[in-house]
């Protein structure tokens, strides 16, 4: 297999591995749209919903941000060496 097309094939491999950052946004959205719903119906239970979405939401989908970022990078970088990055 030619060099570029080795290149090329991780470079689509990797934007179909970085996809997931859509269902991450979309994610975050639905939720922070409910937290907020949540809130404006009862504002005394704005601080428990608040610890809820930071521990619960936000960190979880920040780890997986990172953990799809570090499979991209994997991926492209088996296009470039022949070796382990």
């Amino acid at each position: 297999m030619p060099e570029f097309s080795k290149w090329f094939y991780c470079c689509i491999g990797a934007a179909i591995a970085l996809l997931g950052f859509g269902g991450i946004g979309l994610g975050l959205g639905w939720a922070g749209a409910r937290g907020l719903e949540g809130i404006a119906r009862q504002p005394e239970a704005a601080e428990i919903l608040s610890d809820f979405m930071l521990w619960y939401v936000i960190i979880p989908e920040l780890i997986l941000a990172a953990v799809l970022a570090y499979v991209s990078f994997k991926i492209l970088c088996k296009g470039t060496h022949d070796n382990d990055c």
